[in-house]
């Protein structure tokens, strides 16, 4: 089965503030979540998080929320790991 990628708001515009070649790898490892959101990298978050995961790229973060039953990924939050819970 393959999933639907939506990209936030929020999430385009975080991507659009991270350097070029960070850029490139966040959004060739969230273009591969179409596949199987599922991956190595991706965690279930807790406390005031849960429901929602979490892609781990070095020191940036990528917030998901994984809908199964639509079969689609939502993007919320791209970010440096400091920044992004916030």
């Amino acid at each position: 089965m393959s999933y639907r990628i939506e990209v936030s708001r929020t999430a385009r515009r975080g991507l659009d503030g991270l350097p070029p070649e960070v850029r490139q790898r966040v959004v060739l490892r969230i273009d591969a979540l179409a596949d199987g959101p599922r991956q190595h990298g991706v965690e279930a978050l807790k406390g005031p998080y849960k429901g929602l995961h979490k892609l781990r790229i070095g020191e940036y973060r990528v917030i998901l929320h994984i809908d199964d039953q639509q079969g689609t990924v939502a993007v919320l939050r791209v970010g440096h790991r400091r920044s992004v819970y916030r």
